[in-house]
């Protein structure tokens, strides 16, 4: 069922993932644990401006642009951990990541779950994101571009699986449809990390 859309697109959208009280629920842990970070009770966070760590070990205040993000949502000393557990590993999550990868939690080939993290709106400061492939560096040629792609896919199977669970009204990740399977092109290797627009976007 969803396979074939992130297999054409690179992406597929999963709609009521999570019930209504779930997405209450959760904003409420997750609204919680922001506020942990932005008032320096909790050391793992992203700061604005930067995208890439290393981060700074002391959270910025909101008037210098405040954090972005909340790190180790896992960590045994998180408040809220259990609640963020449950989300990560549950069936609905699990279900939908085992079929876009092939794998199963119980099977030969198991599943690994790491890097669960929030992402925030900064408080008080406009803040953009550099459009980017994960791990493929900017510098690559095209030719190194699709061999890193061909070996992040074997066989046309997902190795790995990134989603971005909205638990509120988020039009601030922009995707460019088939863009996993190609090379940039030359209009998209020119253009400004921070531009706006991109063709087909």
């Amino acid at each position: 069922m969803y396979l074939e859309p992130l297999q054409r697109d690179g992406y597929v959208v999963v709609r009521n993932l999570l019930t209504p009280t779930e997405v209450s629920h959760y904003r409420t842990v997750a609204t919680h644990a922001t506020t942990l970070t932005r008032t320096g009770s909790w050391p793992h966070f992203r700061t604005v401006p930067k995208q890439f760590p290393p981060w700074p070990t002391t959270a910025p205040p909101a008037s210098e642009g405040g954090i972005w993000g909340v790190q180790h949502l896992l960590h045994p000393e998180m408040p809220g951990r259990a609640a963020f557990a449950a989300c990560y590993f549950s069936p609905s999550i699990l279900a939908v990541a085992e079929e876009l990868m092939g794998t199963s939690s119980e099977g030969a080939e198991p599943l690994v779950m790491e890097l669960f993290n929030l992402l925030v709106a900064p408080e008080t400061k406009d803040f953009e994101l550099r459009w980017h492939r994960d791990d493929i560096s900017e510098h690559a040629s095209a030719e190194e571009e699709i061999e890193q792609l061909a070996a992040k896919a074997p066989g046309g199977r997902q190795s790995h699986c990134q989603y971005n669970l909205a638990l509120c009204e988020d039009a601030s990740l922009v995707v460019v449809p088939g863009t996993h399977a190609r090379a940039r092109t030359g209009v998209e290797r020119e253009a400004d990390p921070f531009a706006a627009e991109l063709p087909g976007q």
